[in-house]
């Protein structure tokens, strides 16, 4: 992988963490608040139907219009009213009547007794279910009334945050990773310029020269590219001044040698060139 695909890499993936971070603390807090915003509707509701069913109990009768009034909601489940030994009394379905309600939800029945005056609320996300249940007396005789509902919209919040999440995702990566594509690729273009001056002059090509296009670390290094180019060119110069001078210095002791004169002790008016004699004096 080279330079460019590096660099492109590290920003991407920090970009999907940084989004990653940022939903998954949004999503948080918005799934927390749905949870409080269901919990809130059911205490309410089913603290206001346990009050109508201990003011109908007075008289001796069961509130089944607000009763069937719960089954018209949205995320209704069921009702129950289950008596101090755990049985089902009343259900909205009238299979559940006379079961034990420890056999369906046995958490529910270890939080009863500590419950106050507004009732507690119990949420199974994994699932999708809440229950409210509270204690009220009608006489000497103790019973709960319990309701259930679907916490199926917490679920689908949380569907949504991930669609969301992965929409907004591509569409980021698709527009950052196109900026980043053309100002990484503006930034590595100096490089490549210097990478190809460099191999350039490697090559032999002293005259070239680069152009560096900013006076940044990139442009420093093609300064000091060219002042070595330019230095190399001068060395170049002396040295081929230098091996003319030698040429021209051996070219003359040869020459010389070759034109040397011998002269006789007698002071010969012959004188020997090329091993043959030569009369130097006109007769």
């Amino acid at each position: 992988m080279n330079l460019f695909g590096k660099i492109y890499s590290v920003v991407l993936v920090l970009f999907i963490l940084v989004v990653s971070f940022i939903t998954i603390r949004s999503s948080t807090g918005r799934i927390v608040e749905t949870e409080k915003l269901l919990i809130e509707k059911h205490r309410v509701t089913g603290s206001l139907v346990t009050s109508e069913i201990q003011r109908w109990q007075s008289e001796g009768k069961w509130p089944f219009k607000a009763l069937k009034s719960l089954t018209e909601q949205d995320d209704f489940l069921f009702w129950w009213i289950v008596a101090d030994d755990s049985s089902i009394h009343l259900a909205d379905n009238t299979d559940y009547a006379g079961t034990d309600s420890v056999n369906y939800f046995p958490e529910i029945r270890d939080l009863l007794p500590s419950q106050d005056k507004t009732g507690n609320v119990v949420l199974n996300p994994k699932k999708n279910y809440g229950i409210y249940s509270q204690v009220f007396t009608v006489g000497n005789e103790r019973w709960s009334f319990w309701l259930g509902f679907s916490t199926r919209a917490i679920s689908e919040i949380k569907d949504q945050i991930i669609f969301s999440t992965l929409l907004y995702t591509c569409i980021g990566l698709l527009f950052l990773g196109g900026i980043l594509f053309w100002i990484i690729r503006a930034f590595l273009q100096p490089l490549k310029d210097l990478k190809e001056g460099v191999l350039k002059i490697g090559a032999g090509d002293l005259n070239h020269r680069l152009h560096p296009a900013s006076r940044d670390e990139v442009g420093s290094v093609a300064q000091a590219v060219n002042q070595m180019a330019e230095s190399l060119q001068l060395d170049i110069v002396k040295r081929e001044k230098i091996e003319e001078e030698l040429s021209f210095t051996q070219f003359a002791v040869e020459s010389s040698a070759d034109a040397a004169f011998w002269i006789t002790p007698q002071v010969s008016p012959f004188t020997i060139i090329d091993g043959h004699p030569s009369n130097l004096i006109d007769a």
